[in-house]
C-alpha cells in the first residue's frame, strides 16, 4: 500500500505542480482526477485548495456528482467493494421503481461507511490563455484506494 501511494504521489508531482502542504491522499486524489482534466493545450495546472471532508460528506458529494444512482453505483463499485449483492439489488430496484432519492440516500450511506475520509480538491488549469478551476470530490478507503468525481468548474 505504501509503495502504491508513493508511485501515485510521484506521478502527480511530475504532471501537476502541487502545494507542498497536500497530503498523500490529496496527491493521490489529484492523480485520480487527471482523467477529467483537459490536457490538450494546457499550459499550467496547480492545486489551489484542498479541503478535508468527513467520510459521510465525501460519499454524499461523490454520489450526488452523478446524474443517476445506477451510474454512481457502477462507478464507485469499480473502485470499492462496499456493497453486498442484496444491497446492490435493493438499489437497482429502487431506481427501477423511480425512487431515485431513496436509492441515492442508500448508496451514500453504504459508501460513507466504507470510506475512511475524503476531500474537495480545486485544480487550476490554464489553457489557451483561459484560466479555469475544476472542483473534485474525492474519497478513500483504509486500503488506499481512491475515487475522484468531478463537481464542476468554478470559474
Amino acid at each position: 500500500m505504501a509503495i502504491h501511494k508513493t508511485l501515485i504521489v510521484l506521478l502527480s508531482a511530475s504532471l501537476v505542480s502541487c502545494s507542498p502542504k497536500l497530503s498523500v491522499e490529496d496527491r493521490a486524489c489529484l492523480s485520480a482526477a487527471f482523467r477529467f482534466l483537459p490536457m490538450a493545450g494546457a499550459v499550467s495546472q496547480s492545486v489551489s485548495a484542498a479541503t478535508p471532508l468527513q467520510a459521510s460528506e465525501a460519499a454524499k458529494r461523490i454520489v450526488d456528482s452523478y446524474q443517476e444512482p445506477d451510474q454512481a453505483r457502477d462507478e464507485t463499485l469499480q473502485t470499492f467493494s462496499f456493497m453486498s449483492d442484496g444491497d446492490n439489488e435493493s438499489i437497482r430496484g429502487m431506481t427501477a421503481q423511480g425512487r431515485r432519492e431513496e436509492a441515492q440516500e442508500r448508496l451514500t450511506s453504504l459508501l460513507g461507511k466504507w470510506l475512511s475520509a475524503g476531500s474537495i480538491l480545486d485544480v487550476d488549469v490554464t489553457s489557451a490563455g483561459v484560466a479555469s478551476t475544476y472542483r473534485f470530490a474525492c474519497g478513500w478507503d483504509a486500503t488506499g484506494k481512491i475515487i475522484a468525481a468531478p463537481l464542476g468548474t468554478e470559474r
